[in-house]
């Protein structure tokens, strides 16, 4: 959370939180964060890299789960997680 963020962030209207194993315990700082900005935060997902499926937890009022092995370069357009975030940014942009 520093001001480069910060500058980025301000000009958003909502947040999705991506957090890994070693992040898990700043969820709740980048919550925070969030809030202080006025973002509305629409996802507070998990990267489970050694996992083997992707995870919805729910999907209303905030979409939560896992997504697993996110890897750079790799398709992950049919993963149920990203089709999940998708539709809810379709949504979100229809009003």
């Amino acid at each position: 959370m520093t001001d480069e963020n910060r500058l980025i962030m301000r000009e958003a209207t909502h947040a999705v939180i991506l957090a890994g194993d070693k992040g898990k315990d700043e969820v709740p700082k980048w919550e925070e964060f969030c809030r202080n900005l006025n973002l509305c935060i629409i996802a507070n997902l998990y990267s489970d890299y050694e996992g083997s499926e992707d995870k919805i937890g729910n999907e209303s009022p905030i979409l939560t789960g896992s997504i697993h092995q996110l890897r750079r370069g790799e398709d992950l357009s049919s993963r149920p997680m990203v089709q999940a975030l998708a539709q809810l940014l379709v949504r979100l942009s229809k009003g």
